[in-house]
């Protein structure tokens, strides 16, 4: 036998003895009748004062089973409002457009008129910012002499008026009768400027990221913004009602209830109803601009954030169905599903080690004896006997050969 082997002796049901083999080999046959001496430690478990007996079914508890396989209690559930934050805010603004086509003539003798200049035909003008609003709360537009017309919301309202001069229609003829004004920065006399005017009012959606402003047509220039509500362009006016845009840039997807549970040293909060798991971080404060108040918990979802259910108030927005981001429902559903497949696994192991560990404790058909520390267990079936050992020398001879009789060893 090599040496740190164990010998287990089994004398009468009291008296269990490992001997272990120090430093000296036994080589098997090289020794017999020599009467030589060998020393060994050994453990001693024949002590009745430390036997403790139980039922093998106290290691089977499927509590610490699971605890050993991470799965946790999760605890009672709480209500909380899941955020979307938007980089982008999407409202409707007003748009005035103005556009003039003018004809300047020479009102000549005999009614006979002569083209001054080319014309100009649908050159765009400005609008103050004024009576872009006035026109788009009235529907009401005043022309330049004096009249008011009527200008719905998308609809092109077209009016004329003689801007200098004077025009007499008659039944056979067509009079004019030209006034002062200046061409190309000299003065004329006997000139006659007919005008014609498209105006046009239309409600646009308009979006804002990063301070800039982009509608249908592209970006707009930096002087447009939501800082100065608007701005006066050369081709268009646009007005922008802060009133009905929503400055907060945090909608609600929906309320849940969730359990927080700490795992690997992280924070965790889960939602089986509607496939979510989020890993929660730092905390944010509710910008101003929200009229809610409260602090925010931060996921590892950059524009995911949950709100508790006290302070989720009706003054969030629902979440608007075209803000749906394809990539991030992608990313928070694989994350969960990566999750509960982990957890799945993990309860069938634990089901599972359950069931061995019961079916073990219950068998009855023979000894198991295991040594554990200075313990020494004895099983069998359910029963499990438990002795305290002492760590003592042993002496042992070796047999004694006498003729063709080999006596026993001492211990």
């Amino acid at each position: 036998m090599g040496a740190n082997k164990l010998l287990y002796i089994g004398v009468s049901v009291w008296w269990w003895c490992v001997i272990v083999a120090a430093d000296k080999t036994i080589v098997k046959g090289k020794k017999l009748g020599t009467g030589e001496e060998f020393r060994f430690d050994a453990l001693q478990c024949d002590s009745a004062r430390t036997l403790a007996r139980y039922s093998g079914r106290r290691f089977c508890s499927i509590d610490k089973i699971r605890q050993e396989n991470g799965l946790l209690d999760k605890g009672p559930s709480s209500e909380y409002g899941v955020l979307q934050y938007n980089p982008t805010r999407k409202f409707k603004a007003i748009k005035c457009e103005k556009r003039v086509s003018t004809l300047t003539a020479v009102c000549g003798a005999f009614s006979h008129s002569k083209l001054v200049e080319p014309p100009d035909v649908l050159k765009p003008v400005k609008i103050p910012k004024q009576d872009c609003i006035d026109a788009a709360s009235t529907k009401l537009i005043t022309t330049e002499d004096g009249r008011q017309l009527r200008a719905g919301m998308g609809v092109v309202a077209t009016y004329k008026y003689v801007e200098t001069g004077t025009v007499v229609l008659s039944e056979n003829n067509v009079a004019c009768e030209g006034g002062e004004m200046k061409v190309k920065g000299k003065k004329h006399e006997s000139i006659v400027e007919l005008v014609t005017v498209n105006f046009k009012i239309t409600e646009i959606e308009v979006s804002e990221e990063l301070g800039k402003l982009r509608t249908s047509e592209g970006s707009l220039p930096r002087q447009c913004s939501l800082e100065y509500e608007g701005c006066v362009l050369d081709d268009m006016t646009l007005v922008i009602d802060l009133t009905k845009v929503n400055l907060c840039q945090y909608t609600q997807v929906r309320r849940a209830k969730f359990k927080l549970f700490r795992t690997e040293g992280r924070d965790m909060a889960q939602n089986d109803e509607y496939k979510l798991l989020f890993q929660l971080g730092g905390k944010r404060v509710i910008p101003n601009a929200c009229s809610t108040q409260g602090t925010l918990l931060k996921t590892n979802f950059d524009r995911l954030f949950l709100l508790s259910a006290d302070t989720a108030g009706n003054s969030l927005s629902m979440f608007n169905p075209s803000d749906v981001d394809l990539d991030l429902e992608a990313r928070v559903a694989d994350f969960y599903m990566e999750y509960w497949s982990l957890e799945l696994v993990r309860e069938n192991t634990a089901a599972w080690q359950n069931e061995m560990c019961t079916l073990s404790a219950s068998r009855l058909n023979e000894d198991q004896v295991i040594i554990h520390g200075d313990h020494l267990l004895r099983m069998k079936g359910e029963l499990v006997n438990e002795f305290k050992c002492n760590w003592v020398t042993v002496t042992a001879s070796a047999a004694i050969v006498t003729g063709k009789q080999i006596g026993r060893a001492h211990v």
